[in-house]
């Protein structure tokens, strides 16, 4: 079980997990090589403060494998890898998640975008995808989501209309949930 996990860009913003009913699970990667938590739609770590992202671009980067459909897995609405809830405005919560079993979605609330996935039928052929989600505040580049290693072949979303940056707002992020609901991720996360 995962109570701590170290942040290794040597920024120190490490996540935990001091609650045992809810610490994700350590094991060998069911593909490929190396080692994934896995979030059973309860577990949850507790990330860095929401003011690190707060009004600067970022880009999130994700490695994972879904194993359960939205319904399947008892979220009703999302599939949360990680999300921030910061107060009900626009751009106070990221959130980056499975909306549906064939949507990857990416939003600041109501300042989303979202693209078409490959559809979850069983965890034995989901395959393992690889998220870059960006924020800018440059009128040429805006959001963007990019998801590589899908059947369908690399999603690529951009709108650069939206360029608001996340706004100042308190908590931390959540890593295996969304807090605003809450909502639960159910799969596999190699890398964050």
């Amino acid at each position: 079980y995962v109570t701590y996990w170290c942040d290794q860009s040597g920024k120190n913003n490490h996540a935990s997990q001091g609650t045992s009913a809810n610490q994700p699970i350590i094991q060998k990667g069911t593909k490929g090589p190396g080692y994934m938590l896995v979030f059973n739609n309860a577990q949850t770590l507790n990330g860095f403060s929401y003011s690190v992202l707060a009004n600067t671009p970022y880009t999130v980067n994700i490695v994972n494998r879904r194993t359960a459909s939205i319904s399947a897995g008892g979220n009703g609405v999302d599939n949360a890898m990680i999300g921030l809830y910061g107060g009900n405005n626009t751009d106070q919560n990221l959130h980056i998640t499975y909306r549906s079993d064939n949507q990857a979605y990416y939003g600041q609330l109501y300042d989303d975008i979202s693209g078409t996935i490959s559809n979850f039928t069983t965890a034995s052929t989901e395959p393992i995808r690889y998220g870059f989600f960006m924020a800018s505040s440059s009128a040429s580049s805006g959001r963007r989501l990019y998801v590589y290693g899908d059947p369908l072949g690399t999603v690529t979303v951009v709108d650069t209309t939206k360029t608001t940056l996340l706004a100042s707002g308190s908590g931390n992020l959540s890593i295996g949930s969304y807090t605003n609901g809450p909502t639960y991720y159910t799969g596999e996360l190699y890398e964050i």
